[in-house]
């Protein structure tokens, strides 16, 4: 596959964020912390990303090539946004952390 078929494709931009390197182990209490610890210890690292819709080309895609393959996956949802009906089947929107 050549780039410029790669990029091509459909995309979006994005920012992740990944655990920033650091030199002691991360901790996020699930409960009340600990007096004077923060509830947290872990750092993020925002990193932009360019996230490309590989649907066009899933016949070229190799495990052995790419390192990943699309699959299809039926679902029963028909409407995301339909939140009573589907409660359980959507994920709840959330503030960035």
């Amino acid at each position: 596959m050549d780039n410029n078929t790669v990029q091509g494709l459909p995309h979006v931009e994005a920012t992740l964020n990944y655990l920033a390197e650091g030199t002691e182990r991360p901790v996020s209490y699930a409960y009340t912390s600990p007096s004077a610890t923060p509830p947290t210890t872990r750092r993020n690292s925002p990193h932009p990303v360019t996230i490309r819709n590989a649907r066009p080309i899933l016949s070229q895609l190799s495990l052995d090539r790419q390192g990943f393959v699309l699959t299809h996956q039926d679902s029963t949802v028909t409407n995301f946004m339909m939140s009573k009906r589907y409660g359980r089947c959507t994920i709840p929107r959330s503030s960035a952390c």
